[in-house]
């Protein structure tokens, strides 16, 4: 994707390491039309494995907001293609909330590239919650 190089100088250098790390060792399943992986899976699950294995969140709500869309551009007749995500991770500490919507973007890549169409994101570490 040609945005991830544009934006990697505004990461920190620890957020860039975690991203890394984890496309080293990605969870062991992926997007719905990958050839490798749980194909089985629902697009939903498939995004809270990534986060959990990327991020080690506290709290993770990950609802599926496709039915608001259906009819509008992007939106799939079979769902899973509009989401909302709140997580609440200590590795968004020191991080700007720009820097953590990108580490969150950048550990959905593939369901970005694919499924999802949008993903709307609340990241916060634990001591931001109310």
């Amino acid at each position: 994707l040609v945005y991830n190089f544009l934006f990697w100088p505004l990461i920190e250098y620890a957020d860039i390491a975690r991203v890394v790390q984890y496309r080293l060792h990605p969870a062991p399943c992926l997007d719905n039309q990958s050839n490798y992986g749980d194909q089985h899976m629902s697009v939903a699950a498939n995004i809270e494995a990534k986060l959990r294995a990327a991020l080690d969140p506290t709290h993770l709500e990950i609802e599926d907001q496709s039915h608001l869309h259906s009819g509008h551009a992007g939106a799939r007749e079979s769902g899973e293609s509009h989401f909302a995500v709140v997580i609440v991770s200590d590795y968004f500490r020191d991080m700007t909330r720009l820097a953590r919507q990108r580490l969150v973007n950048e550990t959905l890549a593939d369901e970005l590239a694919g499924p999802v169409h949008a993903l709307s994101i609340r990241a916060v570490t634990l001591a931001e919650t109310p």
